[in-house]
Order: structure tokens, then C-alpha cells, then sequence
């Protein structure tokens, strides 16, 4: 199956999707902030990135710009409690 790269503060919420995947056959690799996630692309590509925004530290929407410089491939789901129209734009 896929590898699945989960970039989410909450362990909570962590739990909960990687109970959902492994359910599923994928292989995770689980992080709990923008820095971590972006060190673990250093040594994997994984095949889809499921991504919070609201993080302490650089969040996600800093951890989509370097992904981005690094014109990184893979597909990016991002998970948010966030409803503001602005930051909708900046995704």
C-alpha cells in the first residue's frame, strides 16, 4: 500500500487517523510539528501527506511554503478546524 506521512500536533487526532490507515494497509510515518515533517522528507517520499495547519512552531501553512520551494510531488490533504476565508485563499 501507500506511504502515508501525517504532519498533526494533536496525538489525539494522530491516533485517530493512523488507526484509520493501518486499518487500511498503509505504512505511516507520524510527526507532531512542520519541522519534524520536513526532516522526515529528508530520508522518505511518501506517497501522500496528510497535513494540520494550526500547529505551534512554523504550522502548516510554513511547512506548504518549503514543501513548496522544494517543489515536492506528493499530494497534500490538509486538516484544519481553521474556517477563516483567509486562510482558505492561502492554502
Amino acid at each position: 500500500m501507500s506511504t502515508i506521512l501525517i504532519v498533526e500536533d494533536s496525538a489525539y487526532q494522530r491516533a485517530k487517523l493512523a488507526r484509520l490507515l493501518k486499518a487500511e494497509g498503509h505504512d505511516l510515518i507520524e510527526t507532531a510539528n512542520a519541522e519534524d515533517g520536513l526532516e522526515a522528507l529528508k530520508s522518505t517520499k511518501p506517497d501522500c501527506i496528510m497535513l494540520d495547519l494550526l500547529m505551534p512552531g512554523m504550522g502548516g501553512l510554513g511547512f506548504l511554503k518549503v514543501y513548496g520551494e522544494r517543489q515536492g510531488q506528493a499530494p497534500i490533504v490538509v486538516l484544519t478546524a481553521d474556517i477563516q476565508e483567509t486562510t482558505r485563499e492561502s492554502v
